[in-house]
């Protein structure tokens, strides 16, 4: 079902749901490059073995690892601050116009009993 905005009809409409999804998930993604790219990364040589760029490699994931667990943090943080600055007691945001407003509830056909 699309979403239609009550005001200006666009259909350029953020279900809160989805806009705290994207929060964490970006504040994922920035601790994991935080991570990456930290002071004691060994930088990538040319002239190295052929286990070092695994090596490397392996070093860059666990680093990106231990960035995830502080941007998920972060990232539930702003989805917090998304969520009552953005949308207050509503849960639909148009990003046409700026008006937040509750999705209509869906329509019963008259055959649905439950």
């Amino acid at each position: 079902m699309s979403r239609h905005c009550l005001i200006c009809d666009s259909i350029a409409v953020l279900p809160k749901d989805a806009a705290l999804g994207i929060a964490l998930l970006i504040g994922v993604l920035d601790g994991v490059l935080h991570g990456i790219r930290q002071p004691g990364m060994p930088t990538p040589t040319t002239d190295s073995g052929p286990g070092s760029a695994l090596g490397e490699l392996f070093e860059a994931t666990l680093c990106g690892a231990a960035g995830a667990l502080a941007g998920n943090q972060v990232g539930l943080l702003v989805s917090q601050d998304v969520a009552k600055f953005w949308f207050g007691s509503h849960n639909c945001l148009c990003l046409r116009c700026g008006a937040t407003f509750n999705e209509q509830p869906e329509e019963r056909s008259s055959g649905d009993t439950g």
